[in-house]
């Protein structure tokens, strides 16, 4: 087979092998290209879309006009007569927010939340805060592109404030 090739190769003219050679180096060109280049330049593209997404995302959480009250230790509390978790859960209730406790304590309490808008986030938290004295120790959240002013809270940990 192989003494075949060379055989048919060397009876062909200089012209012949020309246009062979051109064909089978835009072959092996186009076959880099799709096998090593595109997927290469998709990979760097993804990534830049992905940066590009990440800083519009800070830059949507910085432009939002709520923000934490620090907690002073003057609140207007109201009496607690439940428990810790109780109160959280009926607070949760009443602005219709649905969460996943996550673990839970006598003073603290962690809890997920899959789809919630940012601005019923920030006025759970207010009133948890300023009306029932409990502070958020930690927020983790992240903002949800394809729904306007969505975020998912991944973990939201609340502490009971002391007495």
């Amino acid at each position: 087979m192989k003494q075949k090739i060379i055989q048919h190769w060397q009876v062909r003219t200089a012209v012949e092998k020309g246009i062979g050679v051109g064909l089978a180096g835009f072959v092996v060109a186009l076959l880099v290209t799709f096998w090593l280049v595109q997927p290469l330049m998709n990979y760097t593209s993804s990534g830049e879309k992905r940066r590009i997404k990440a800083a519009q995302d800070v830059v949507w959480i910085s432009q939002q006009k709520i923000h934490f009250p620090q907690s002073t230790g003057s609140h207007t509390a109201k009496p607690v007569t439940s428990t810790f978790a109780e109160t959280v859960e009926h607070v949760l209730m009443q602005k219709g927010i649905s969460a996943v406790t996550k673990g839970n304590d006598a003073l603290t309490i962690t809890l997920e939340i899959d789809v919630i808008r940012f601005s019923s986030l920030m006025a759970l938290i207010n009133e948890l805060q300023n009306e029932q004295r409990i502070t958020v120790f930690q927020l983790k959240l992240a903002a949800i592109s394809d729904k306007n002013d969505s975020v998912k809270v991944s973990e939201l940990v609340l502490k009971k404030a002391e007495s």
